[in-house]
């Protein structure tokens, strides 16, 4: 399909929360986002896009943490291990499409690790986040699903249900940190626009 403009900090549109899917919505539409997403997720070389950051104000986000994503991966320190589930919880995926998930448990372990977002470039700061959750979340097809969590999938899951909660991942860093990294971005907010 195409790829889409990222819409990036101090864009107002990234603090309001997204709409659920619902069932009478589209389905052409559905799959057309969904595409476009992913486009868009490894044009900028990403490992997760939410809707909210082409400008779609659905609960819809997509997740790749597999090799056929290199250059998203390689943004990362963590290794990823083999995404073996022998204690119930993956932490790779390949291609997944999250529609309406809701984080039904989560652990009582966190875990600090520096994050970025294609809608705050240049900016990684460590988030403390739980280091393995269990979400429920209907699939590209209609039907319901959970899935159990860890590492750095656990993490990108929770990264992106914050998008659609209206929550860039500023938010669980230091007032003072958050206030330095959002002026910066309103200081570049003119250059981007003006290279388009």
């Amino acid at each position: 399909m195409s790829v889409r403009p990222l819409v990036v900090l101090p864009d107002s549109r990234l603090f309001l929360c997204s709409e659920e899917v619902q069932k009478t919505d589209p389905r052409e539409e559905l799959d057309a986002l969904v595409t476009d997403m992913f486009d868009t997720m490894y044009a900028n070389h990403g490992i997760g896009l939410a809707a909210v950051q082409i400008g779609v104000h659905k609960r819809v986000f997509v997740i790749d943490l597999s090799d056929r994503n290199p250059e998203g991966r390689a943004r990362y320190n963590e290794e990823l291990g083999d995404g073996d589930v022998h204690d119930g919880y993956v932490s790779e995926c390949a291609g997944l499409v999250i529609i309406n998930p809701i984080i039904i448990e989560e652990s009582q372990d966190n875990v600090a690790m520096e994050e970025g977002c294609l809608s705050v470039p240049e900016e990684r700061e460590s988030v403390t986040r739980p280091e393995r959750i269990v979400l429920e979340y209907t699939d590209q097809n209609g039907a319901k699903k959970v899935l159990r969590a860890k590492g750095l999938l656990a993490r990108c899951l929770q990264h992106e249900i914050d998008h659609l909660n209206g929550t860039v991942f500023l938010k669980h860093i230091s007032k003072f940190k958050r206030d330095l990294v959002m002026e910066k971005m309103k200081k570049a907010a003119p250059r981007r626009a003006h290279n388009g």
